[in-house]
């Protein structure tokens, strides 16, 4: 995702936000996945039946713990070019809602509702066409990015203490010092519509899960681009 300067939040609580580039992952993390880099079939999810299904009854404790998730991913993606010497890690608030608004394909005035379009229907899996379960990963159309399931299917968990936004202008913001509950954003399989727009923000204790609650992964990205056009380098194998 290469960066830029968008207009976070929904009016009239919106400011200018300023972003260097990321990698995000194109789908929410899946059970394959899960089990793959944790090196066991000890899957936590409360849905299963197909490994394609996102990862979720994981606290944001667990993934960020000592010998968790993100701890075994950076061990393997820091040997990787061009993630050497770069963290991997859960979005902040604000990439997670760049990417999902379509980065610096954003068009001021013309944002839609939901990631990728205004029809939830053919973006999300939500409360009504969900049949009250996950599905796998990318099978709603994608947004201008090539990422999916920014709305609905399972919420995602961000970086992030939840906390008011600031009014000024940020660069990079990392969220509140401290807080109570972390972010988590996208609404999920079992939200109404309005919960599922890429303006909508809740929060959740951190020590806490549920069968609705994923994530998905960033890393932060060179600071060069390509030929000029603003895109951020693409790299062969990063679907987290």
């Amino acid at each position: 995702v290469a960066g830029g300067t968008f207009s976070m939040g929904a009016a009239p609580n919106t400011h200018e936000v300023k972003l260097a580039h990321f990698y995000i992952g194109k789908t929410e993390v899946t059970q394959a996945q899960w089990k793959a880099l944790m090196g066991t079939d000890n899957n936590p999810s409360a849905h299963g039946g197909n490994d394609n299904l996102p990862v979720e009854n994981l606290s944001w404790n667990e993934i960020n713990a000592a010998g968790g998730f993100m701890e075994k991913l950076n061990a393997i993606a820091t040997h990787i070019q061009p993630f050497v010497g770069r963290v991997a890690g859960l979005p902040t608030e604000a990439q997670w809602e760049y990417a999902a608004r379509g980065g610096h394909y954003i068009v001021a005035g013309g944002n839609p509702l939901f990631s990728g379009g205004n029809d939830i229907h053919s973006q999300a899996w939500f409360k009504w066409n969900s049949g009250n379960t996950t599905h796998a990963v990318g099978g709603k159309n994608p947004n201008v990015l090539c990422t999916h399931d920014m709305s609905g299917n399972v919420w995602e968990w961000c970086a992030d203490w939840h906390g008011d936004y600031p009014v000024a202008a940020q660069n990079d913001p990392a969220g509140p010092a401290s807080g109570t509950e972390r972010v988590i954003r996208g609404g999920s399989f079992n939200n109404e519509d309005y919960g599922c727009t890429v303006s909508n923000r809740t929060s959740w204790l951190p020590a806490d899960k549920g069968g609705n609650i994923g994530f998905r992964v960033v890393v932060a990205a060179p600071k060069t681009v390509d030929s000029g056009n603003g895109n951020v380098p693409d790299f062969v194998g990063s679907d987290f």
